[in-house]
């Protein structure tokens, strides 16, 4: 892996924190806390409320996701703009498929919060077209 995918990895999955770790912080809605969430992955388990090591396990994933998008995704796709595109709907469907945990929990929102679903799903977008920026400026360097 090279370090620009690396960093593209973990400067995405910093920002996409950060701005949770705001959201929680000004509405008390816990969408830092279900980013971080490792309640239901049982070899993770005792990892839960050490928010190093649960953010370390996010930036984990983040780095891997922006592998898989460097290697996978954006050598298939012809244009620039369609790359960027791809990834961030990349990143909104991996938004959408793991809000569904928060029922796993009973630290983090309901299922039926609509708000934590805004807030959640707004970060995965910007996560995405951040990683995206970065990435696609890469594969053109």
């Amino acid at each position: 892996m090279s370090m620009k995918i690396f960093w593209a990895g973990i400067i995405s999955g910093l920002i996409m924190a950060g701005f949770l770790r705001v959201v929680e912080s000004m509405t008390q809605i816990k969408v830092y806390t279900l980013l971080l969430n490792v309640d239901y992955i049982p070899l993770a388990r005792a990892a839960t409320g050490i928010e190093w090591l649960e953010l370390s396990m996010h930036m984990v994933i983040a780095v891997l996701l922006s592998w898989f998008i460097a290697k996978f995704i954006i050598p298939r796709s012809p244009r620039r703009e369609r790359s960027i595109a791809i990834i961030v709907m990349f990143a909104l469907i991996i938004g959408i498929l793991l809000f569904p945990s928060t029922v796993m929990s009973d630290r983090t929102p309901e299922i039926t919060d609509a708000q934590a679903w805004m807030w959640w799903l707004s970060a995965h977008l910007l996560y995405g077209w951040v990683l995206a920026l970065l990435l696609v400026k890469h594969s053109e360097s």
